[in-house]
Parts: C-alpha cells; structure tokens; sequence
C-alpha cells in the first residue's frame, strides 16, 4: 500500500484540474479517506473524481460526493 506521501502525490493533478475544488486540505482528506487503497485503487479513485468533475461541469464537488466515489471504489477493489 503506498505511503500517506505517496497517495498525496498521485491525487496532485486534481489540483491543476479543479483548483476551485481541490486545495491541500481536500487532498489530506483523500489521503486519508485512501488509507487502505492499493496504488490501482488511488489511480481509480482518481479518475472517477475527473470523471464526477467533468459531469458537474467542474462545479465544486462535496466531501460527501467524494466520500461515495471513494467508498465504491473500496467496494470494487475490496479495501477494507
């Protein structure tokens, strides 16, 4: 499982895609929310947070919205 420092830095380029939504605070609260994920799973959550990010048209997401997305991919790559 990557490290706390590692999962910041693979969540990074949320930043330069929502900077509206996405500050250093948001990114430890994934960091945390990530704690059990494997590498795949952090690259997946990733990409459904760009995914959830374009069909809001880059409004800004909730912590709520995030904690589903993170949540289904616990469920799909078994993190518990």
């Amino acid at each position: 499982r990557p490290s706390p420092q590692v999962r910041k830095k693979m969540l990074r380029p949320l930043l330069c895609k929502n900077s509206n939504s996405f500050t250093n605070e948001r990114l430890d609260f994934l960091v945390k929310v990530s704690t059990n994920f494997s590498g795949a799973a952090v690259g997946a959550l990733k990409s459904s947070i760009i995914v959830a990010l374009d069909d809001v048209d880059e409004k800004s997401i909730t912590d709520l919205a995030l904690l589903e997305l993170a949540d289904n991919v616990a469920r799909e790559f078994s993190c518990w």
